[in-house]
């Protein structure tokens, strides 16, 4: 099939959306399928260019409308896979696609389908977030929500839905109303492929942190908080945080002001394998997720995660107390404890490592993710 992925910037390195539209992309190449990539942000000019179109996204609808009725008549393009461009302007845009192409469109939604239902909890966020979102809560109610907007009006256009987990197809349907027969859930692959294992790497007391550092999602704050606990009890541990984002000045300046020791911010990275391959324990704190890359990539190298309840598809990665654990939301001394047991216990740091790789590499391979998506591009 000819098929083309519509995203925002195609820009497969620097993670979430944009490495597994890469990641799938390419995957499906290597069984036959014909694909292309639609982007109207940055590009990574590195990579080859025959199979990108980007678009202007400042051009008239009708401009736009042409542009990609030529490119898909042009390169014979079936199916449009909508990625995560879903608001209403370009909703208008795919129906008339639809039907003058006679293409069959996916949405793939890569955010928990309640992100916009507010789990705050007062003290276990700065105060500005605590407030933003009740003041965005209260405008849902007032003015409409855009989240469940995009949400019904992509389903209803759509020939299939896919959502990251089983687990959220009802919350999709008691959030939105629907009936669910359009519903699909495959999960995220696992970008690596290098083989690696727990057996030869030399793991390290690192406690490890990948993640944008932005508050209203991440919560990195509580990492810091639970840290300013953990780090005099264990002199021999340290923590590393990588990643990039609108918050992390003031992280490092939370950091500075209650003296962490041992706690260093790498900044983004290109290669974040290089500190999975290290660490020994990886902790998420966000309070809400679509799938959780981060997490299967820990374990992919053995490093065991921790998270918050905070969404649905948590359960699918991590079994409890098996190849990680699961706190319950906002519940950081439960999540001390947690920390406490793998740091003071090697022995069952160990045993978790080896489950981790194990549930990455036979759940979240690509080869797997795939042949899902195989057979759904026969069913549409």
């Amino acid at each position: 099939m000819n098929i083309l992925f519509i995203e925002r910037e195609f820009l497969p390195t620097i993670g979430g959306v944009e490495r597994v539209t890469y990641v799938l992309g390419e995957a499906l190449r290597k069984t036959g399928h014909v694909v292309y990539y639609a982007f109207y942000g940055q590009d990574d000019a590195s990579l080859v260019a025959d199979y990108k179109f980007h678009f202007n996204q400042h051009d008239s609808d009708e401009s736009i409308m042409t542009a990609f009725k030529n490119f898909i008549n042009t390169n014979n393009i079936e199916i449009l896979i909508c990625q995560n461009i879903h608001i209403p302007r370009f909703q208008k845009i795919y129906k008339s696609l639809k039907s003058t192409c006679e293409i069959k469109i996916i949405t793939c939604l890569h955010g928990s389908p309640d992100m916009w239902v507010n789990k705050n909890k007062w003290g276990c966020t700065f105060v500005r977030i605590y407030f933003k979102e009740l003041l965005r809560s209260l405008l849902f109610k007032l003015k409409g929500n855009p989240y469940k907007v995009n949400q019904v009006g992509m389903y209803e256009l759509a020939d299939k839905y896919v959502l990251l987990s089983k687990a959220f197809k009802p919350v999709f349907c008691r959030l939105n109303d629907v009936d669910g027969s359009k519903l699909s859930a495959i999960p995220n692959p696992c970008p690596f492929m290098d083989l690696t294992t727990k057996g030869n790497i030399r793991k390290e007391k690192t406690v490890l942190v990948v993640s944008r550092m932005a508050e209203q999602q991440k919560r990195i704050s509580n990492v810091l908080q639970m840290w300013h606990v953990l780090a005099d009890e264990y002199p021999d541990w340290n923590l590393k945080i990588v990643g990039d984002g609108p918050d992390l000045t003031t992280y490092k300046s939370m950091a500075s002001k209650m003296h962490l020791p041992r706690i260093s911010f790498a900044g983004s990275s290109r290669t974040p394998q290089d500190y999975y391959k290290k660490a020994k324990i990886f902790m998420m704190t966000s309070i809400w997720e679509g799938f959780g890359m981060t997490l299967i990539e820990a374990q992919y190298y053995g490093c065991v995660p921790l998270a918050y309840d905070s969404y649905a598809a948590v359960h699918d990665i991590i079994q409890d107390g098996e190849n990680g654990f699961i706190i319950p939301l906002h519940d950081k001394c439960e999540y001390i404890n947690k920390m406490s047991l793998l740091m003071k216990d090697e022995n069952l740091c160990d045993i978790m490592s080896e489950c981790a790789i194990k549930t990455s590499a036979n759940k979240y391979n690509q080869k797997r993710i795939v042949e899902m998506w195989n057979v759904l591009l026969d069913e549409v």
